[in-house]
């Protein structure tokens, strides 16, 4: 039984290090197809322009995320947003 138990963690451990790896790379690619520098006109006529904030990257918990801001022209704030792996499904 335990010479099962370790194979089964190999496969666990080789599918999720593939599927993380994948995660990452997809997270790349959508990150760098934000317009970033783009302006955007709010219902009240007041603009902002989309500027990344966090490149993606691997938090302490193993969450893959990257962070955006939506900046005030006028410089009176901004919004922050984030993307995330928030899960992954399908034949592994």
């Amino acid at each position: 039984m335990k010479a099962k138990m370790t194979e089964l963690k190999k496969v666990y451990e080789h599918t999720s290090a593939r599927i993380n790896t994948h995660a990452m790379e997809v997270l790349q690619e959508l990150f760098h197809r934000i317009p970033f520098g783009s302006k955007i006109t709010l219902a009240n006529g007041k603009t902002a322009t989309i500027t990344p904030f966090v490149e993606p990257s691997v938090d302490g918990d193993g969450t893959r995320h990257a962070l955006i801001d939506v900046k005030y022209d006028d410089g009176s704030g901004h919004f922050e947003f984030c993307l995330y792996q928030s899960g992954w499904g399908g034949a592994v």
